[in-house]
């Protein structure tokens, strides 16, 4: 299609300079065809499935962002490290527990046994 544009314009221009083409009539021929062409390339750019590709990406990136901006703006990343450095403490009590039972420096209670069953058998399923 550009081609056909591209030969229309060399064939008015020959006219032009053979003198079969006045000046007025080859401005007003090469306006009506750059404005043909400016349409065919907004329709190609219009219904080129890669470009709508990327700007549905776009769009969902932007809201990930915004969602994950939210979520460091609203103190809940906050939230979220203090109770994994809890749980993550409390797994720590529990494995000291656990070794210091195994190697006979603490004598168990039947309380301790049975939590410490209970956490095993939890930590066996990892």
């Amino acid at each position: 299609m550009i081609l056909r544009f591209r030969e229309d314009k060399i064939r008015r221009l020959e006219s032009l300079s053979k003198g079969l083409l006045s000046m007025d009539s080859h401005l007003e021929e090469e306006k009506q065809m750059l404005m043909q062409e400016l349409q065919l390339m907004r329709e190609k750019v219009d219904r080129n499935p890669e470009l709508t590709r990327f700007a549905m990406e776009n769009i969902r990136l932007l809201d990930q962002l915004c969602t994950l901006q939210d979520f460091q703006g609203g103190g809940e990343r906050e939230v979220m490290m203090e109770e994994i450095s809890n749980l993550r403490d409390q797994l720590l009590e529990v494995l000291d527990g656990k070794i210091a039972v195994e190697q006979g420096l603490v004598p168990l209670t039947t309380p301790q046994v049975l939590n410490l069953s209970a956490h095993h058998i939890f930590l066996s399923g990892f």
